[in-house]
């Protein structure tokens, strides 16, 4: 990982070079002809391409330098994005976007006010940074706010605004440095939670508004932050400071953290078998609902005092 967040200019330049990349279009310039794009990510009011030789294209909003193209401005047509090595991912977050290179290093650009830039300070930065280089990076995912790395072991990196617990390192901190997660948690039959120290070997991250989703190598779903509208899918309303098991789904392959919802995505499901359990699921919870209601008002009846007759 490295010490300082600001990668010069050189050295991207220089690998730049090296992996030979084709010239493209200048800053400001309308992409013409269009290449053949291979992957595509939208932000908040901005978006990224990544095309077949791994240069990077971006378009729309530009404040606080989330397009990487120097300035503030706004463009109505992608433009590329100068001084990056070839680009193998791409992820467009909140006010901040990330590339992965692929030789496994991470660059990011844009807002930095959270820490979610990784570079160990809040400023804005309107061109690439590099983020770490060691251990080599598999996967990026930008959040609203906050920022996800795996590495090719599967560890992954947290780093950004820490509120609700959505970075998975215990607290609700900022963390301005990507910090691997380190332990998980679960809940007892008394709804206490407690901190598990073994951690698995994670595939897959996705950094949603509010919340994080991590998928392991066996198909094992994991999530982390804001419980609110249920999407940490584990059935209460607590936050989660650690990442924990959402039981109950298939082995799944993709997961996708977005604003208030969550999405998994699995093989050989039978969904007749699904929808029953959700249903049945939802008469047991609609069933215990109304029981409480009803001792509620029992309660309620036997405490309320009878009205006294008042003569005039």
């Amino acid at each position: 990982m490295r010490e300082k967040g600001h990668a010069k200019e050189e050295e991207t330049e220089a690998e730049d070079s090296e992996e030979e990349v084709p010239k493209g279009p200048g800053d400001g310039d309308p992409v013409q002809p269009i290449p053949r794009i291979i992957a595509v990510s939208a932000g908040h009011e901005h978006s990224l391409f990544l095309d077949t030789h791994g240069r990077v294209y971006a378009c729309g909003n530009g404040r606080n330098g989330k397009l990487g193209l120097g300035d503030a401005y706004d463009r109505h047509v992608p433009v590329r994005i100068r001084g990056l090595p070839r680009i193998s991912a791409i992820s467009a977050g909140g006010q901040h976007s990330m590339v992965l290179s692929r030789k496994g290093g991470v660059f990011a650009f844009g807002q930095g006010n959270d820490g979610q830039l990784g570079i160990g300070d809040s400023q804005s930065y309107y061109r690439p940074v590099c983020v770490m280089d060691e251990p080599p990076i598999v996967a990026v995912s930008a959040g609203a706010k906050h920022s996800l790395c795996l590495d090719s072991s599967g560890c992954v990196y947290a780093f950004g605004c820490g509120a609700s617990g959505r970075l998975g390192l215990g607290d609700v901190q900022n963390h301005a440095w990507p910090e691997s997660i380190s332990s998980t948690c679960w809940m007892d039959t008394t709804g206490c939670i407690n901190e598990a120290r073994a951690i698995p070997r994670f595939s897959a991250i996705s950094a949603g508004l509010e919340h994080s989703l991590l998928l392991d190598s066996v198909g094992r779903v994991f999530s982390m932050g804001n419980q609110a509208s249920g999407k940490l899918g584990l059935g209460d309303e607590a936050h989660r400071f650690l990442p924990a098991q959402v039981m109950g789904l298939p082995k799944a392959f993709l997961v996708s953290a977005g604003h208030h919802h969550s999405m998994v995505l699995a093989r050989g499901v039978d969904v007749d078998y699904y929808h029953r359990q959700y249903m049945e699921a939802a008469m047991r919870l609609v069933n215990e609902e109304q029981r409480r209601f009803a001792r509620w008002q029992d309660e309620y009846d036997e405490t309320e005092p009878e009205p006294s007759l008042r003569t005039t």
